[in-house]
């Protein structure tokens, strides 16, 4: 007991660093403390907050009231994602395919919804734990730094991305005025969803980021089976059931690129609540 006592001090301290570093992370990429801070008003902070998600709120008189107190969060991954021409398309994308589901079938695509839940809600904590424990890899030689950086790729795919993706396809199907069988998507094989989902999809760049032309699925495998090499400057990625297998190769500035474009890298630049698969699906539609 004493022995627990006396290690009190050192857990409450390792826990508020945790916390801060989090925070720290989380805050970089939050630009309404920075207008508030530099000069603008609490009312002015919440008109921007307003204006920014009047798009994909249906109760209007519901967004300026909480707007700051509930829809603060959200605004904050809306505005990183529109803040890249490419990165707000997909995120219409999703919102489009989600309005339609609930247009079609509202019962059924909110069953889906709240099945989904658990499962991101999971992601979502464990996409906070990557960024709490997320160090720069400046300093690292280019196979501990592959290394890393697909260890992390491979984790955020398949344990964050993946829930997203796959209730993001159930809703496309309820959209379609089908009816999913929700617990055989969820044990199908990821990328045979993925594959489904995209070619059910005008904008393939939902799950193939540019340039790379790779799926999301692909990137996944090529991390959890340690699919590459390195070679010289460069890491050589192998994928496909072909022999020999396809090659892409990639600088330490390409695998870096690849990273941060599906939010894996240090900056963590694509919201920390996760990635552009959802994003606006944790916000309640009016009655």
């Amino acid at each position: 007991m004493q022995r627990g006592l006396s290690l009190l001090p050192v857990h409450i301290k390792w826990l508020s660093i945790m916390r801060k570093t989090y925070f720290d992370a989380a805050n970089k990429f939050e630009p309404y403390s920075a207008l508030y801070f530099a000069g603008a008003t609490p009312d002015q902070v919440k008109e921007a907050i307003v204006t920014l998600l009047e798009p994909y709120i249906r109760d209007k008189s519901k967004l300026r009231e909480l707007a700051v107190s509930f829809f603060a969060t959200e605004a904050v991954c809306v505005g990183q994602l529109s803040s890249r021409k490419n990165w707000k398309e997909l995120l219409d994308c999703c919102f489009n395919i989600r309005e339609s589901a609930i247009r079609v079938n509202e019962r059924m695509a909110f069953e889906v919804i709240g099945f989904f839940e658990l499962a991101i809600t999971a992601a979502q904590a464990n996409y906070a734990l990557m960024v709490i424990f997320e160090v720069p890899k400046d300093e690292l030689a280019l196979d501990e730094f592959a290394f890393e950086l697909f260890r992390t790729i491979g984790s955020v795919i398949e344990s964050n991305l993946q829930p997203y993706i796959k209730e993001l396809y159930c809703l496309l199907t309820v959209a379609s005025s089908k009816v999913p069988d929700i617990k055989s998507v969820v044990a199908a094989d990821f990328g045979q969803i993925c594959e489904k989902l995209e070619k059910a999809l005008k904008n393939n760049l939902l799950l193939t980021p540019e340039p790379w032309s790779l799926r999301v699925n692909q990137w996944r495998n090529i991390a959890q089976h340690h699919s590459y090499i390195v070679r010289d400057d460069s890491v050589v990625a192998m994928y496909g059931k072909a022999q020999p297998p396809k090659q892409i190769i990639l600088s330490r500035a390409e695998l870096l690129d690849l990273a941060r474009e599906l939010g894996c890298a240090e900056e963590f630049p694509r919201n920390h609540n996760h990635q552009p698969y959802r994003e606006i699906g944790s916000v309640p539609p009016s009655d």
